[in-house]
């Protein structure tokens, strides 16, 4: 990622010109994770090394301000204590000239973060996959955020920067264990399942579900997504069922569409999750939205799913 930022040689009177010039570029992992305080070099100028920040980010001098490219190596802060010839191995040359929000603007961007190609809808969807968004190949469904993120903004999907301006972190590639409950179209737990799944990075995962229902698996915590498959070894023809999980839920109102879908609503919109929801439990119109919600988390996150109203509704009836 990369912004550009300029500096002022003593005090110029008038129409200023450009004295000093630098380039910033926030250093990521293959996971796209900022890397605090890693260490980089210019490609044709091996000798000097700089270190970033402790948001990842680089801020490199430049006295050709005619430059069109500037390639890069990078490793990660503690990279020095391995063995020398593992060193900088990361590496990927910046068109300096992007400016524009036109489509070929946006390839070079794509580009700089990591997502190839051979057509820019291919990118796209590399992109969208990586943050578990719906693959359109439509530049324009990304176009804003992409160009936020490339410019030095926010990691997408992410809280905002903080009031000191530092960029958000979205996670370090700790591992980190979930548990998912793996259950029928009903909500009923499937005990002792097997599954499998594969992840927004391309890895594929498999086990056994417990005695009520719950897959258990590690991965790294910057994983945006993961897609399981399972199958009812009791229904009438060995049911099969499959649902994109999302790992990584912001907190507040905007995680709610991620939760809905991790439950098996797939709505196009926020409120025809809602509403399905409602449906299916029964919920009375005079119910508001907060407790159908509140319930609605609190069986995602592993308590009781909330009580069938249509049950309720039909008790005493022939």
């Amino acid at each position: 990622m990369f912004a550009r930022g300029f500096g002022w040689d003593g005090e110029v009177p008038g129409a200023m010109a450009y004295l000093a010039c630098s380039y910033r570029i926030r250093l990521t992992d293959p996971f796209k994770d900022p890397l605090p305080y890693a260490k980089c070099r210019i490609a044709d100028a091996p000798d000097t090394v700089y270190t970033c920040d402790e948001y990842g980010i680089a801020e490199i001098p430049i006295e050709d301000h005619s430059l069109a490219t500037l390639s890069l190596e990078w490793e990660s802060a503690d990279a020095e204590s391995g063995d020398p010839g593992d060193r900088f191995p990361w590496s990927n040359t910046f068109d300096v000239g992007v400016r524009s929000a036109d489509d070929e603007a946006c390839v070079k961007r794509l580009t700089h973060l990591g997502y190839t190609g051979a057509t820019l809808a291919d990118q796209v969807m590399a992109y969208q996959t990586h943050f578990g968004l719906e693959p359109t190949g439509e530049i324009n469904d990304i176009r804003d955020a992409l160009m936020d993120w490339h410019e030095g903004g926010t990691y997408p999907g992410q809280p905002e920067a903080d009031d000191s301006g530092a960029p958000a972190s979205p996670g370090k590639g700790d591992p980190v264990g979930y548990s998912i409950r793996l259950t029928d179209p009903h909500g009923n737990p499937i005990p002792n399942t097997a599954w499998s799944g594969e992840g927004a990075d391309g890895a594929t995962r498999n086990g056994t579900a417990d005695g009520e229902g719950w897959a258990e698996f590690t991965v790294p915590d910057t994983l945006e997504w993961i897609d399981l498959a399972w199958e009812d070894p009791n229904g009438k023809q060995g049911e099969s069922y499959r649902n994109k999980i999302h790992l990584r839920i912001g907190d507040g109102d905007a995680g709610v569409p991620l939760m809905l879908a991790n439950l098996g609503y797939l709505g196009s919109t926020r409120e025809e999750q809602i509403a399905d929801f409602r449906n299916d439990f029964g919920y009375p119109p005079n119910v508001q939205d907060e407790k159908v919600l509140s319930d609605m988390t609190a069986w995602h996150d592993g308590g009781d799913m909330p009580p069938d109203g249509h049950a309720a509704s039909n008790q005493g009836q022939a």
